[in-house]
């Protein structure tokens, strides 16, 4: 039996929590040049992208299109050709890892995030995909732990508040869970992610705003 507290947070662990990792992603090494911000479909909130450093722009402009259309096996397909152009980029499997955990290969998926990290520890994008890869496979105690480290890296980032939201909700520790949802409408009033916040916040505590 899952330990998931409802449906609807199980949902949540699929459609949120896996493809926040593709909109880390598209803000760590998305090929645009300058920033803007955009909202992916089954993604919360909106993320900017910034410019990666590669000679393979045009690559990771395919990769992620594929992404954005879940094509998941052409965007593995492309994040390998990438990653033989340029093995020692962390970007390269941070990407690979994305698009083998949105197809649930999670073994394969840790294994292309620890490549990221051995190349550049201080990956938040490889911390908060191996969390994601740990919620996927209810290993949630390694799940709170690599969102948490993630956040001693940058202490403001969204995506890793939510995913430690959501874990210590499905690990019954609501009143953790609470903290970071309010974490996350304070650091982004408004926006699509604050108000998943929001909602999850009154399923924890119901008749609460």
């Amino acid at each position: 039996m899952k330990s998931d507290r409802s449906s609807s947070v199980y949902m949540l662990r699929r459609s949120s929590v896996l493809a926040m990792v593709l909109a880390l992603l598209l803000a760590a090494c998305g090929p645009v040049s300058g920033s803007r911000e955009q909202e992916i479909e089954g993604v919360p909130g909106a993320f900017t992208f910034s410019e990666g450093k590669t000679a393979y722009r045009h690559l990771y402009r395919r990769a992620i299109e594929h992404l954005e259309q879940n094509e998941y096996r052409a965007a593995e397909a492309v994040y390998r050709e990438l990653i033989e152009q340029e093995p020692g980029n962390a970007n390269g499997y941070v990407g690979l890892g994305t698009a083998l955990g949105l197809q649930e290969r999670f073994g394969e998926a840790e294994t292309a995030y620890m490549e990221a990290l051995r190349i550049s520890p201080d990956s938040v994008a490889a911390r908060i995909g191996l969390g994601s890869v740990y919620s996927g496979l209810d290993d949630l105690g390694q799940s709170a732990e690599q969102y948490a480290r993630a956040l001693e890296l940058e202490p403001d980032n969204l995506q890793a508040h939510w995913g430690l939201a959501v874990t210590f909700n499905r690990l019954g520790q609501t009143e953790e869970s609470l903290e970071h949802l309010a974490r996350i409408v304070e650091l982004a009033p408004g926006t699509g992610l604050a108000l998943d916040a929001q909602n999850l916040m009154r399923e924890i505590r119901p008749g609460e705003d």
